[in-house]
């Protein structure tokens, strides 16, 4: 959910979006773990918060109230240090 990513609030969504890969990190965690990664995270004063799920599928989606939108589909972009052109 858009609404649960860090932003700061003089920041438009559309411009953060574009910025945030270069600014971010999408992790995968056991969901049991989240708060002791989240305090380590804050321990070095960086910010992180439980953004999603992850799913079956290649995408990342991401959704503001009843809105959804494709950010990623990983079946067609190029994960680092895969191999793949």
């Amino acid at each position: 959910r858009l609404d649960h990513i860090p932003k700061p609030e003089s920041v438009e969504w559309e411009w953060w979006l574009r910025m945030f890969p270069g600014y971010g990190f999408i992790l995968a965690a056991d969901p049991q773990q989240c708060g002791e990664i989240i305090s380590m995270f804050a321990a070095q004063g960086i910010t992180a918060s439980i953004v999603g799920e992850l799913t079956a599928d290649s995408l990342i989606r991401v959704r503001k109230d009843e809105e959804e939108a494709v950010l990623i589909d990983w079946s067609k972009e190029a994960l680092v240090g895969s191999g793949r052109e």
